[in-house]
């Protein structure tokens, strides 16, 4: 079942909204998934970036559908930018830090 969420998690992870930290785990499968295609050993780490893939689809997936129930009940709808800024204040004010982290800085790519 993982294995039909992995090529959707490698979309989600360096394609779709890129920040540092989506980068670093969307290569993350792209080595291992390489290096586990040279030689049947490294298999085995494979696994848990399989499953790391597969839960980054499976996730976006879920956010999806479940906005376009809730549209359809109740009528409402919500922006992501919203949701992400919400719970990125509830994340600050809980821990009593800074939201900007390295990791959840947009990465500015250039292609063209």
């Amino acid at each position: 079942m993982m294995l039909f969420f992995l090529p959707v998690g490698f979309y989600y992870t360096l394609v779709h909204k890129v920040t540092h930290g989506k980068l670093f785990i969307g290569m993350y499968g792209v080595f291992i998934t390489y290096f586990a295609g040279c030689m049947v050993r490294l298999m085995i780490l494979m696994a848990p970036c399989m499953c790391l893939m597969a839960g980054i689809a499976v996730s976006y997936i879920f956010r999806r559908s479940t906005k376009a129930i809730r549209h359809a009940m109740i009528g409402k709808v919500e922006d992501d930018d919203q949701d992400d800024q919400s719970l990125s204040s509830k994340d600050t004010s809980a821990i009593g830090g800074d939201s900007s982290v390295l990791l959840d800085e947009k990465v500015e790519t250039n292609l063209g």
